[in-house]
């Protein structure tokens, strides 16, 4: 039967604390003692006891709008601002998600069709 922490057999290791985190949660005491009544105030507490939680950040797109200009000066010429080399489409996948393709369907070797589920 497996371990809990690995392989049998196997020397487990343990995660590292790491100094400075990310995120902090305080997970706070009632401001009055259910005993006596007496206030606890936070400036008075002390950490009992630290846990940490390593996690990756939920992956969302990101919608960015490119816009291009058009004014016409005093003199009646136009003018117009042009979008980035690259920018063909009304809509379009960004470089990070079109490397992205490329790692799953040729790296991973995820098959085209699974790697196009959302």
């Amino acid at each position: 039967m497996p371990s809990p922490v690995g392989q049998v057999g196997h020397k487990g290791t343990t995660l590292k604390r790491v100094r400075e985190p990310d995120e902090v949660i305080e997970h706070g005491l009632p401001e009055r003692c259910d005993g006596c009544g007496e206030t606890l105030p936070l400036s008075c507490s002390q950490i009992a006891e630290r846990r940490q939680v390593f996690d990756i950040p939920v992956v969302r797109y990101k919608a960015i709008e490119h816009r291009t200009l058009r004014q016409q000066c005093g003199r009646g010429k136009l003018h117009e601002s042009h979008f980035p080399a690259g920018m063909s489409e009304a809509v379009q996948h960004g470089p990070n998600i079109r490397a992205l393709a490329v790692h799953l369907t040729q790296g991973q070797l995820l098959p085209l069709a699974r790697s196009a589920q959302s």
